[in-house]
């Protein structure tokens, strides 16, 4: 990443390329790992990290929130199904099952497509 700065920054800002191109030339630049690292970098803020411990104590009042919203929102019911499995299966630890389910209820709210999950969780 340190060595491909430069030229990835000079590139993209020319203006030149399209979304596409940039993404066949620096597939790097598009997987979570990288972009986890490089506004980490920019920040210094690693933002997994900094998300759930500022979460932390809003958690239960969201969830406790969504639970009224749980019988009007197919989505949100969805997700507290999907929580309620988990635990009866015992698959996962609950701290790590709460976070999940904390960061797909706000994707689910704002109707957005995942993408705190998907770098989050």
């Amino acid at each position: 990443m340190n060595k491909t700065y430069p030229l990835q920054r000079e590139e993209i800002s020319s203006g030149d390329m399209s979304i596409s191109e940039i993404e066949q030339k620096w597939p790097v630049l598009f997987t979570k790992t990288h972009a986890l690292k490089h506004f980490e970098k920019l920040t210094g803020v690693n933002l997994p990290r900094e998300f759930l411990i500022n979460s932390s104590p809003k958690k239960k009042t969201l969830l406790q929130y969504m639970r009224k919203l749980e019988g009007s929102r197919k989505e949100i019911k969805e997700i507290f199904q999907e929580v309620e499995e988990y635990k009866k299966k015992k698959i996962t630890e609950t701290n790590y099952l709460e976070t999940q389910c904390f960061v797909k209820l706000i994707s689910a709210y704002f109707k957005e497509d995942g993408f705190l999950e998907y770098y989050l969780v």
